[in-house]
């Protein structure tokens, strides 16, 4: 993780209700549930009045292109993102949407005469 969510982790572990194994929890240190997190974002889109799509899958898959779009390897991404196999972020991640192909092509033919 980069340096400000270390902080903003760090700050919220001391403020975070006491006693829980988990990192992210309700406010009676439960556990939060697997809808939690997209019900969270959905009020935040709420009050912001954002009606485009946006939920912690579409951010894990923009994780991911942009950090190959970086050039960080593939099986280093596979492991960061939890993949078991580098098959798996090949198969949804490694293939190249036209205008980085495009990009690439340009950047590396060197016509011949």
């Amino acid at each position: 993780m980069d340096d400000e969510t270390y902080r903003a982790m760090k700050a919220w572990l001391k403020i975070r209700p006491a006693g829980s194994q988990y990192v992210f929890v309700t406010e009676k240190g439960k556990r939060l549930a697997l809808g939690s997190i997209a019900e969270i974002i959905d009020r935040y889109k709420a009050r912001l009045r954002i009606t485009a799509p946006c939920s912690p899958h579409q951010w894990r898959h923009r994780w991911f292109r942009r950090m190959l779009q970086n050039k960080m390897p593939m099986g280093q991404a596979a492991q960061l993102g939890g993949h078991q196999n580098i098959k798996i972020t090949y198969q949804f991640y490694g293939q190249f949407a036209m205008d980085e192909l495009q990009e690439s092509f340009d950047r590396y033919h060197k016509p011949t005469r």
